[in-house]
């Protein structure tokens, strides 16, 4: 069989093996005819875009982008339904994209899927299933999405998804009998509900439970009562995709009775609790969970998992509760009954046995007088929602929304106070309001998301919810992928900020790097979420750090511009220009880099911190090379002074000396004879020792003040203001 060159689509089998795998062909067609050279660049550019856009859907979707041309891009998958998810991701990004734009580019795409057993080599995979995906590509029309029988019979259970079987001829017999069906747009496109299963939650005309709602048992008989434990099934469930917990509940609904049969499923669990917790803070379990813990506000008080003080008689009746003792547990409240005007939980207690024997009436009463007991204000918010859920299951509405107003005027961000408001807005038609307050809880308290998804209570609204809470998803979606490119960016740049191994500030970014790449293909509400808070961290550490190095950056050449500037004027100020050498234009090579280096700090342009912190040492390092060099060469000329001075001091005054001793002491001698001046025979004959002795102690005199007026000249104002100029740069 002839092979095409197409790399292995997991990258790691090395010898040859048979995988099913589902093939999505899609072929990114433009349609300007007769284009310049310069449309025809732009147009070449414009598809590898649309090209490289798609092959994102597919690795989303768990596929493996095996090729990418200019007008095509080919992914496998090992599962036909992330194909078809796929698919519909792409469709859906060429559709979403502005219709002034699509018109002016005239872009659309044609996809086709096939699955089938495919040969895996190491040379790369054959090509059965990619040629006959290409043949039924060309069957598509503008924008449509065909595949084969194998994916229709693997992928036709799909939620939101139609599929209609096309007609065409198979003239050459290319497609051998194959059926070829064709995803309904229209179909696709007008289906907004994230949630299907809500509506199947919602049904029966029975009264509900008290504890969580559902209409099929009585609150004696509620399931809740046996989960012992505070699940983080709402977070779980958030780091679903969509499909996948429409799939979960899906499976649940279809296999209610499968517990019964001895058959549980793992994702029973799930789907259970996420039931249960819509309305926790109205099960035992809560109440439990709360026990003791009296001085917490709302939020943190409703987060505990594990009470304390779980002791003594109105505990025991309240466990009796649990196992649907309710006489029990009355036996256990009356030894407590003189503490009934004292103790809130014996009352709650109390009312919680009426209600398990449908006594509301009786229930508010014990209640009522809770209310009064308690002396802290999460106290009186627990029992506001325990008079709340009485009188809305009363269907008195009236009193059930004082309930909430008095709860919200205790604490005005009480998220499950408005969320329970908003549910009353929807009811009476406020939709509009309702919609709005609802879309901004679930974007301060994000597991309002899936509440909003699965609540039996929404589900006569969910033709406007889930449309909102679908835009939500998109935004979120799109965020993260705007924001987690730049992230990357912004990390690489980072490395080339680290001086030393361990820092902190880099393990933070790496590690919120990370958390991005443990999620990243997730393709779920939370997952975008996270995304966009650990991106926008990780870009917060970025800016932040590159401020600071840009700080320390300045500060460097701060201290090293007025050296270099002072070193430049001392030395075109050398007496001798012999001196001076090459150290002018070193200092002005400095003084540029210094300029340069400012330059690419203030702008925002991108650095490399270590370099330019390598190539400061190195500029810091030139200076004090010159600082040693322009203090060799200061000692020098000061020698050089010195000696100049002193030579020409003693030498002038040393000729002096020998013209007294060679020219006046014999003229002195021979005049005093001829005079015949007193002593003038001593002086004749002495006048050699006079000259021996005039000339040594006149040379000896001369050089000595020579010495002293030549170091007095060089320590003299002038050089001592060079040596302080020199000294202080």
């Amino acid at each position: 069989m002839k092979k095409i060159d197409l790399p292995i689509p997991n990258g790691k089998e090395s010898k040859a093996s048979v995988l099913n795998i589902a093939v999505l062909f899609a072929n990114i067609v433009g349609l300007t005819e007769s284009p310049s050279p310069h449309r025809v660049l732009t147009k070449r550019k414009l598809l590898q875009h649309h090209a490289k856009s798609f092959s994102r859907f597919i690795s989303e979707y768990g596929g493996e982008v095996i090729k990418i041309t200019d007008e095509s891009v080919i992914g496998s998958f090992s599962d036909a339904g992330n194909a078809v998810r796929s698919a519909i991701e792409i469709r859906k990004k060429v559709n979403n994209t502005p219709k002034t734009e699509r018109e002016q580019n005239q872009i659309f795409i044609k996809i086709a899927i096939h699955h089938g057993k495919e040969t895996v080599q190491a040379e790369g995979i054959t090509d059965s299933v990619v040629n006959l995906a290409g043949k039924i590509v060309s069957l598509a029309g503008e924008n449509e999405i065909y595949l084969s029988q194998d994916v229709y019979n693997l992928a036709q259970n799909l939620p939101d998804v139609k599929f209609n079987q096309i007609e065409f001829i198979d003239k050459e017999n290319e497609f051998h009998g194959i059926n070829i069906y064709k995803i309904d747009q229209e179909q696709q496109e007008e289906q907004q509900r994230f949630f299907a299963p809500q509506d199947a939650l919602a049904q029966d005309n029975e009264p509900p439970c008290f504890y969580c709602g559902n209409r099929t048992h009585i609150a004696p008989e509620c399931p809740s009562k046996n989960i012992l434990y505070i699940s983080d099934s709402l977070e779980k469930a958030g780091y679903l995709r969509p499909e996948k917990l429409n799939k979960l509940f899906d499976d649940y609904l279809s296999d209610a009775d499968s517990e019964a049969n001895g058959i549980k499923k793992e994702s029973h669990s799930l789907v259970k609790d996420l039931f249960f917790e819509i309305k926790l803070i109205y099960q035992l379990r809560f109440l439990s969970a709360i026990w003791g813990w009296g001085n917490l506000d709302w939020e943190k008080m409703r987060k505990k998992k594990s009470g304390r003080e779980k002791t003594g008689p109105i505990w025991q009746a309240f466990d009796s509760l649990r196992s649907s003792s309710a006489p029990r547990a009355k036996e256990f409240l009356e030894k407590e009954i003189l503490k009934f005007r004292k103790n809130h939980k014996l009352s709650i207690v109390f009312a919680l046995t009426e209600i398990e024997q449908n006594d509301f009436p009786q229930a508010l009463r014990y209640l009522d007088n809770a209310l009064h007991i308690a002396n802290t204000k999460t106290k009186k918010i627990f029992i506001h929602f325990l008079l709340f859920r009485i009188y809305e299951l009363m269907g008195k509405f009236v009193q059930a929304k004082t309930k909430l107003r008095e709860i919200l005027l205790q604490d005005p961000e009480c998220s499950e106070a408005l969320y329970q408001a908003i549910v009353f807005d929807f009811k009476e038609q406020r939709k509009s309001k309702a919609l709005s307050r609802l879309m901004m809880l679930v974007k301060k308290y994000r597991e309002y998301y899936i509440k909003a998804l699965i609540d039996p209570d929404l589900a006569p609204f969910s033709r406007d919810i889930h449309p909102k809470l679908r835009s939500l998803f998109n935004e979120a979606k799109e965020d993260a992928d705007q924001l987690v490119p730049k992230a990357e960016k912004e990390l690489g740049l980072l490395k080339k900020m680290v001086l030393y191994k361990n820092e902190q500030w880099f393990d933070e970014a790496q590690s919120l790097w990370d958390k991005i790449k443990k999620i990243s293909g997730s393709g779920s509400y939370f997952g975008y979420l996270d995304k966009i808070r650990y991106a926008t961290e990780l870009l917060s550490i970025g800016q932040k750090v590159k401020e600071e190095r840009k700080e320390n950056i300045r500060k460097i050449v701060y201290e090293l511009r007025p050296p270099c500037e002072k070193y430049f004027t001392l030395v075109v100020n050398f007496s001798y220009s012999v001196f001076i050498g090459e150290l002018p234009d070193r200092l002005t090579a400095i003084h540029s880099e210094l300029s340069e280096i400012e330059r690419l700090v203030n702008s925002e342009r991108p650095f490399n911190y270590k370099k330019i912190i390598s190539q400061l040492k190195g500029l810091s390092s030139g200076l004090n090379v010159i600082h040693s060099i322009m203090q060799k060469r200061h000692t020098s000329m000061l020698f050089l002074q010195f000696l100049s001075f002193t030579l020409k001091f003693n030498a002038i005054f040393q000729g002096i000396t020998l013209l007294i001793v060679f020219a006046g002491l014999p003229l002195l001698s021979y005049y005093s004879a001829f005079l015949d001046v007193p002593g003038q025979e001593f002086l004749a004959q002495h006048v050699g020792t006079f000259q021996k002795w005039l000339l040594v102690s006149g040379g000896i005199f001369w050089f000595s003040l020579s010495f002293v007026l030549g170091v007095r000249k060089i320590y003299g104002k002038q050089s001592k203001d060079f040596r302080t100029k020199f000294t202080s740069a």
